[in-house]
């Protein structure tokens, strides 16, 4: 996850800015799955946690730095999703996750900043061949 800035920046004068923020996260969720019957559809739904491993910075003049002292160490949110699998096994799936959580670690009044993911993936499902 992260965020990107291509603008004015007024901290450094005024200059154009091109500024991206990486924040890779440990995520955790808990997902009860509702399998409809006579078809290959599902939903699914839970809370999720995600651990911050790392946060960098790009820009202002090329410098790379950390910058995970900004950011809350963790962030709770959301997951809805569903997936299609065919009869043979080979399948669709789509998430979204909603951060719950203010991820800034040290907020100005009424600033606030929520991560959110959407991810769709092939999938297959394993069949256990037995002789």
């Amino acid at each position: 996850m992260g965020w990107q800035y291509d603008s004015v920046d007024n901290n450094s004068g005024g200059q154009l800015a091109n500024i991206k923020t990486y924040l890779p996260y440990f995520t955790m969720a808990v997902l009860p799955k509702y399998q409809f019957k006579n078809s290959g559809f599902a939903v699914y739904a839970g809370p999720s946690y995600g651990f911050l491993l790392a946060a960098t910075v790009k820009g202002w003049g090329g410098e790379i730095h950390e910058d995970k002292r900004d950011y809350t160490v963790g962030d709770f949110g959301g997951i809805v999703g569903a997936e299609y699998y065919l009869p043979m096994g080979l399948g669709i799936s789509a998430r979204y996750r909603a951060g719950i959580s203010n991820i800034i670690n040290h907020p100005e009044p009424e600033e606030s900043m929520h991560t959110s993911t959407f991810s769709i993936a092939l999938v297959t499902k394993g069949k256990i061949i037995r002789k």
